[in-house]
């Protein structure tokens, strides 16, 4: 969907790689993967925009384009640095999250993103656009909170890819306890008792 902002995503994406210059392993361990149905042919956009852009990528039909981006020319992989997966369902979902180093929700507007509370549920970090209602994340130190600019978004996928396997386990940890406190059925039940109790301290 166009409102998800991928085009800013898949730009922030290779500011990222470009930052990391000759870090060639770290680099070329990283793909971009998006996961959705396509709306009005926008997926199309997206894989021109990487033509364009000289990225590797992958169909939801498995056909595979080659490219190399600047930074990348001498990359021998055969794994493309963006798959486009289509719409996943039920089991399929939860492996996505199972799979993933963290999710991205980077919409020019959204009322909530149920997507983040899967992700931070399942124990991953997030990279949220201050269009989202999710500066809880960085509060809570399970993410980032940025403009949805490129230039910005660019910078926190290249602090991502920077982290460590055991910083995103603690981001990730942080963003579990976030759920168990403020997400659960339980939790939402506090919460409402006790705005029902404030009210009727109130009247």
């Amino acid at each position: 969907y166009p409102v998800k902002a991928l085009d800013r995503l898949i730009m922030a994406f290779v500011v990222a790689i470009e930052k990391m210059g000759g870090a060639e392993t770290l680099r070329d361990a990283w793909k971009l993967r998006l996961v959705g149905p396509d709306q009005a042919g926008h997926m199309a956009e997206l894989m021109a925009l990487c033509d364009r852009l000289g990225l590797s990528y992958s169909t939801p039909e498995g056909k595979y384009f080659r490219h190399s981006i600047a930074t990348a020319s001498n990359n021998n992989s055969s794994s493309p640095q963006v798959e486009f997966a289509g719409p996943k369902f039920g089991k399929d979902v939860d492996a996505e999250y199972a799979n993933c180093d963290a999710l991205a929700l980077v919409s020019h507007t959204e009322n909530f993103g149920a997507t983040v509370v899967d992700a931070l549920a399942h124990g991953k970090p997030v990279i949220t656009s201050t269009k989202t209602p999710w500066k809880i994340v960085e509060d809570h130190e399970c993410g980032w909170w940025v403009d949805n600019d490129v230039n910005a978004l660019g910078a926190a996928v290249f602090q991502l890819l920077n982290c460590s396997a055991s910083q995103r386990r603690a981001m990730g940890k942080n963003g579990l306890q976030l759920v168990r406190d403020r997400f659960t059925w339980s939790a939402v039940t506090r919460s409402i008792e006790s705005a029902y109790e404030s009210a009727t301290l109130v009247c």
